[in-house]
């Protein structure tokens, strides 16, 4: 009986995993027209309106949503901003405080001081987001690995040039 168990587990392990690659397959990334100048890092929005200035302008881009008094969202501004950097687009990040008691959050899913919010707007609308989650380590690999940053954003921007 184990003879059987065995290989219909494998099957099953098979099948998920295809199922997982499928849907990773499906992801239709965001293209974003890379910089004609040198990237550095983040651009840093100061207020709501600069936000609703991208969104109504139909705009395509990557924005974190930040609180500058959390570890958690420093520890990601270098991860992000080496990603910036080595695709050459322009990323931005927003203060939560600016979004969080705005009526209009622009679909971001901003209710509190829990950063970093990772987001890609493709032409004015939210299509991707991340949310860092409290106590989620693994979960929270995009915030904290390169490597898993590098995957998320890659499967989801198309770095176009200009």
């Amino acid at each position: 009986m184990k003879k059987h168990l065995v290989p219909t587990a494998k099957r099953w392990a098979l099948a998920l995993t295809s199922l997982m690659l499928l849907g990773c397959a499906e992801l239709e990334p965001v293209v974003i027209t890379q910089s004609l100048s040198l990237v550095n890092g983040h651009t840093v929005l100061n207020s709501h309106e600069a936000l609703g200035s991208l969104v109504a302008d139909g705009k395509s881009f990557v924005i974190a949503v930040t609180n500058m008094t959390c570890t958690c969202t420093l520890d990601f501004l270098p991860l992000y901003d080496d990603f910036l950097s080595e695709v050459q687009i322009v990323g931005y990040t927003i203060e939560y405080s600016f979004l969080q008691y705005e009526e209009q959050k622009f679909d971001l899913s901003v209710e509190d001081a829990n950063t970093p919010i990772l987001a890609i707007f493709d032409t004015g609308l939210l299509k991707y987001q991340i949310e860092y989650i409290v106590g989620n380590a693994s979960h929270n690999r995009v915030f904290t690995v390169y490597e898993e940053l590098n995957a998320y954003l890659g499967a989801r921007i198309n770095a176009a040039t200009a």
